[in-house]
């Protein structure tokens, strides 16, 4: 729950020594707009980034592999327009795993995102 509710925050860069984002991390963080996530990140918990109403993007580009979720409620409430941007090498395993397909519409290859 460390930045649940911070109204403040608008983006994050995660450090490359966490592995897990903890249920709740960013839960109502509704002014964050974008995430850059490290390959050290192998896990993300249930209502992490629920409620973040102002994300454009999820940057997941340096991720050698898919990250599990515990739920399907990780990233529930964002806009639909929001992208979460994989490499493209993981494009296909990240729109079929467990919990992730859920999200499908909105994971773009790295190569063919502007942001």
């Amino acid at each position: 729950d460390t930045f649940n509710t911070c109204y403040s925050l608008s983006s994050v860069v995660i450090p490359d020594s966490v592995t897990s984002i903890g249920s709740g991390m960013f839960y109502n963080c509704y002014s964050l707009s974008s995430v850059v996530i490290p390959d050290s990140v192998t896990s993300i918990g249930d209502n992490a980034f629920r409620y973040c109403y102002g994300m454009a993007y999820y940057d997941f580009r340096a991720s050698k592999s898919v990250p599990t979720i515990s739920n399907t409620n990780a990233f529930a409430s964002i806009p639909s327009d929001c992208k979460i941007v994989v490499p493209d090498s993981l494009y296909s395993s990240w729109t079929t795993a467990t919990n992730w397909s859920t999200y499908a519409s909105q994971i773009v290859k790295a190569s063919e995102f502007n942001g």
